[in-house]
């Protein structure tokens, strides 16, 4: 479980749901921009031929690895008691790191 899910106090919090949902809309923006931009990217590689094998073998096999860390992620957020929307948070999480990272990566 991570910070947002597990760290937060069990103090009543008025804002919590709307922290969560706004949490969950920039996570997911965040992920849409980077997502494009790996896109972008990794096209221009396979269009000028200098995509090496490593990167065509991580662009297929991060996706796995990814879905199924978040699928774990959500699971034992639900398993001790989080919210679904925290749990939620944490089943996109993995995707959105493993996405963020490439785009860093790959900017160079």
């Amino acid at each position: 479980m991570n910070k947002r899910s597990g760290g937060r106090s069990k103090k009543a919090d008025p804002l919590g749901p709307w922290r969560i949902w706004t949490d969950l809309w920039t996570q997911q923006t965040e992920t849409a921009v980077a997502s494009a931009e790996v896109i972008a990217r990794r096209s221009m590689m396979m269009m000028t031929g200098s995509m090496t094998t490593e990167e065509a073998m991580r662009m297929v096999t991060e996706k796995h690895t990814a879905f199924t860390r978040g699928i774990e992620a959500a699971a034992l957020a639900l398993a001790s008691g989080a919210t679904p929307e925290h749990a939620l948070y944490d089943a996109t999480e993995p995707v959105a790191v493993r996405v963020r990272s490439n785009a860093r990566r790959l900017r160079g």
